[in-house]
């Protein structure tokens, strides 16, 4: 406020959940339909889950609950497994596929019993006073990708029960959701499949980092002219930059293509090479769009690894979020409710009648 002589009274402070909320509807193509809004994250001012409903541009809290414990039980899990909370609970889902049922139910029991739903919020069951104490001792001699996929489970089923309920209270088959815990993309996509669900989305950035755009929302409401962004490329413009001088550095290191066609990046990609792609503005958010995107073909042995380990500096084991044409998703994954997902932040199943063409088809 001193630094740039803002005056106190063009000061607003807002409601985080409400920032969330505000964002995850205005940034969704539902707003014209009536829809409910679940917020899931780790907390902020004091709650960590909230539910609303929305219709016509009007949003309204239906329950808060601080005692939402995904969040926590993920970021102790990953602090569990020696990697850093906050930060590395991605590397947590994305080793929860490695596990079996038959071993990693084990590691779920202790979870079983801690959360449960009431009143369209989680709240807590029979939670242990020292919740991580008590799973440090839980899961003394699990194996790790037990303990992943228990996490995982205890994340998605605890999200569709309390989807269930919404649905049994207010009988509305449109939800969006956002907050931190919405960057869990197999989460998501065990919401969208349950029956009732007509429509639902999940926008780019459901972390704090969207708070801005949903105070901005938030803040506008009274003047009714809220419109969703029609995209994230919001960053830095590389064309800001792009110089003769900085070109002529660059080619001391990497070749260096001024304009390179379509043709020329496929022979490229079909050889085997890796390319970065950058143009214009850079992606907001947690999601490489286009702007900012390596490129390689998967099929050649080896490329997931070596970008992986060589250039990302990721886990061996980390999965990759794919591009797929709209034009060719049927071909390629299962969608029959034809939701949409542009910011790679829902799961699909592959379709698997067509995984042999899939070399070709993709």
């Amino acid at each position: 406020k001193e630094k740039i002589n803002i005056r106190n009274s063009t000061i607003s402070f807002f409601d985080h959940h409400t920032c969330h909320a505000y964002y995850a509807y205005f940034a969704s193509p539902l707003r014209n339909k009536k829809c409910a809004i679940v917020i899931i994250d780790s907390e902020g001012d004091g709650y960590n889950q909230t539910t609303w409903v929305a219709e016509k541009d009007k949003i309204k809290n239906l329950a808060r609950s601080s005692e939402s414990d995904i969040a926590h039980i993920y970021k102790m899990a990953t602090l569990i497994l020696g990697m850093r909370p906050e930060l590395h609970e991605y590397k947590v889902m994305g080793l929860a596929p490695y596990a079996k049922k038959k071993y990693f139910m084990e590691s779920y029991e202790p979870l079983k019993k801690i959360s449960k739903i009431k009143n369209l919020k989680i709240v807590f069951d029979k939670r242990p006073k020292d919740l991580f104490d008590y799973l440090m001792k839980s899961w003394k001699g699990h194996r790790f990708d037990n303990i992943c996929a228990a996490v995982q489970l205890f994340t998605e089923k605890l999200s569709k029960d309390l989807l269930d309920n919404i649905y049994k209270k207010t009988k509305i088959k449109r939800y969006v959701v956002s907050g931190g815990v919405s960057l869990n993309i197999k989460m998501n996509q065990k919401i969208s499949e349950l029956s009732y669900v007509k429509d639902f989305f999940v926008a780019g950035s459901g972390s704090d980092e969207s708070l801005s755009i949903g105070a901005c929302y938030l803040a506008n409401k009274n003047y009714k002219q809220n419109k969703h962004l029609k995209n994230l490329y919001l960053g830095y413009n590389i064309n800001d930059d792009l110089n003769q001088k900085n070109i002529m550095m660059l080619t001391k290191k990497y070749k260096v293509y001024k304009k390179v066609s379509f043709k020329k990046i496929a022979k490229l990609l079909k050889d085997g090479e890796i390319i970065a792609r950058i143009s214009d503005k850079s992606e907001f958010g947690a999601r490489a769009l286009g702007n900012r995107s390596i490129l390689a073909n998967p099929y050649i042995d080896g490329i997931v690894e070596k970008i992986n380990i060589a250039i990302k500096n990721r886990d061996f084991w980390m999965p990759f979020a794919l591009s797929i044409l709209k034009e060719k998703q049927k071909f390629c994954i299962i969608n029959k409710k034809k939701l949409s997902s542009p910011f790679m932040t829902v799961g699909f199943n592959v379709n698997k009648k067509n995984f042999k063409y899939l070399k070709n088809g993709c």
